[in-house]
Parts: structure tokens; sequence; C-alpha cells
């Protein structure tokens, strides 16, 4: 082999290092980044949780906000904590939307209201007695005060938030006088010619709810002898009246001895020894 001086002896090459197996991109680095702060975002989140925090427990009462004049009697609004509790409570899978739950009872009577419950986004479930407390708990507590006297109990509604659930009573008509009654009052009127009778019995501030079927109708009957009483004329008027009665009744009694008067009259007044009234 001829030998040329020319030829090197050495081969020079350029070296590389090799390559990697995972390029550290800038997409691969914001990733990183942004699964650690998710995880350490859950993690907080778990955490923040899982620790005790008082329960919120307001209540708020309409008389204390002076915006409203409607009111209702607390055995009105008593008589139907259980049955919308339990309404509530059986419906609660249907409570979606508003997440709200309301039912009106009484309506077209001086004393028409209604009962809502509110569960937030976060509620699970519902418990019937922690109902029947709240809503208990708003009619004994939101008295109407007038120069701090309420001798006939009257209620304003108003509203009680525990939690995440919130309870409320919310009474209808805002054209009741003002301020509430401090007692019952009643009036009647007979009028008669020959075999025909007609009475008009008229009140305020009581039978406001029932159409005088267990407040009157349940007093007239014994009163006048059983079977008297044919026909059950009553009526709740939009608003008091130019005498204030809020209701009027037209009874069909065959018995007239519920009154008393001479025929010449013609117009006769209840007889107090009746007890219609109690």
């Amino acid at each position: 082999m001829e030998i040329n001086e020319r030829t090197p002896l050495i081969f020079t090459g350029r070296i590389t290092s090799p390559p990697q197996r995972y390029q550290d991109t800038v997409e691969r680095r914001f990733f990183r980044v942004a699964i650690r702060s998710t995880l350490i975002g859950v993690a907080l989140f778990i955490l923040f949780h899982q620790l005790p925090r008082p329960v919120v427990d307001t209540q708020t009462c309409y008389s204390s906000l002076g915006t409203s004049r409607a009111y209702a009697s607390a055995e009105a609004l008593n008589n139907n904590i259980d049955n919308f509790c339990q309404d509530a409570a059986n419906n609660v899978l249907f409570i979606t939307i508003g997440r709200t739950r309301s039912k009106t009872y009484y309506p077209n009577t001086p004393e028409e209201y209604t009962m809502t419950v509110g569960l937030s986004n976060h509620a699970f479930g519902f418990d019937q007695h922690k109902c029947t407390d709240a809503m208990s708990s708003i009619i004994s507590g939101c008295d109407v005060s007038v120069n701090g006297s309420n001798p006939m109990n009257w209620k304003q509604g108003g509203k009680r938030v525990q939690g995440k659930y919130t309870y409320q009573i919310d009474i209808f008509r805002q054209n009741r006088p003002w301020p509430p009654p401090a007692k019952p009052r009643q009036g009647c009127e007979g009028w008669y010619k020959f075999i025909l009778q007609h009475y008009d019995i008229y009140g305020a501030g009581w039978a406001n709810y029932d159409w005088g079927q267990k407040s009157l109708m349940s007093a007239i009957n014994p009163c006048c002898g059983l079977g008297s009483l044919t026909g059950w004329g009553f009526e709740y008027f939009d608003q008091p009246d130019e005498n204030g009665w809020w209701w009027s009744l037209d009874p069909a009694i065959s018995d007239p001895s519920l009154f008393t008067g001479s025929e010449d009259r013609g117009i006769t007044s209840c007889d107090s020894s009746h007890d219609l009234w109690s």
C-alpha cells in the first residue's frame, strides 16, 4: 500500500450528545405546573370542606321591617305546619326548579298565606322535623306588636335561614285594618214576614279562614236544633266594608227561635242568651 503523507492518520468529526428521550419543552413545563397546582387546589378544597364550620341560623320577622300590613291568626298558621313539612319531605326529589317548594293555604280568605322551603344547590336530603321546628319558630316569634300589645295573637310571618335551607311564611292580604283589632266583633239582623225568615250575620277578627264551618256552624246547629240549618251563604269581603265587617253569613234556618223581636218591627237583633260567639 502506498503511503501518502497527506492522508490524515486520525479521523476528525463532530461529536454530538445523544438525543434526550423526552424533550423538556415549554408546553411540558406548563402542563406540569398546571397539574401540580390543580392537585394542591383539590387537596385544599377537600381539607377546607372537612373542617367544621358554624351553621348559619338567622330569623327575620316582617313585623320588624315595617314593610307589611298583612297578618293572620296563630291558629290558622299552626294548622298546616305538619301538612306542609310532610309534603316537602315527600317531594324533596322534585324540588328542582328554583330549588323551592311552596304551598298556599286558605285561598280567597282574609288569612290566605304561603309556606315555602328553599334548598341551596349544595343541600341534599330534607329533615321534616327541622322544617317543623323552623316554621313553628317563625310563627311563635313573629308577632304583630302595636304599642306593645297583641291580645289576639296576630302574626305577620317571616323567614328563617338554617344553613343550606330557608323557611318562609308569607301572608297575602295587605288591605286589612291597621292596627289589627284587639278583640273580635260580631253583629246580626233578622228580617221576617209571616213564615219567611232572613238573617244576616256579620263578623270581624274571627272565622277568618274556615268560611265559618268550624267557628260558627258548630254553634248554630245545636243552638237552633238539629236539622234546622238548611243553607250556608258565607262570604268573605275583598276588604272590610263601610262598617268594618270582614265577612257576612246568610244562613237558611227553619227555626226562628235563634232570634227575638216583634213581627211589627220586621228587624231583630241576636239574642245574647245564645252562645254563638264563644
